[in-house]
């Protein structure tokens, strides 16, 4: 099922609410707005899995060249830090895994909690 979280209507909840690549294009309001809305498209108890852009130094880097290069398609993203995504989704629900992907060059946090009843 593909949905406008911030926009659309859930006809349906699922067990697990999947995002890559989604938080980091909004600014800080509307990033809270979202995070709020994966987890009223889960069911209690269900699983919400966000994956966000981080400012380490790997991304930094490779984001620094690809920019001077005029290559960087991706000018309304704004890395996070776990302190703005952890603490709102531990408003909804139980972090229960937390891990950094750094095999990739521009670092992605990887956040799973359980949904609150």
């Amino acid at each position: 099922m593909q949905i406008d979280l911030l926009n659309d209507t859930l006809k349906q909840k699922g067990d697990l609410v999947y995002s890559v690549g989604l938080i980091e294009h909004f600014e800080p309001k509307d990033t809270a707005r979202m995070i709020h809305a994966h987890f009223e498209a889960a069911i209690p108890g269900g699983l919400v899995l966000i994956t966000y852009p981080t400012p380490t130094l790997p991304y930094r880097t490779i984001r620094g060249a690809a920019e001077m290069l005029g290559v960087w398609k991706f000018h309304d993203e704004r890395p996070l830090a776990y302190d703005e995504v952890g603490r709102e989704m531990e408003k909804y629900g139980q972090i229960i895994f937390r891990k950094m992907n750094w095999f990739i060059g521009l670092t992605q946090e990887i956040l799973v909690a359980r949904v609150g009843a």
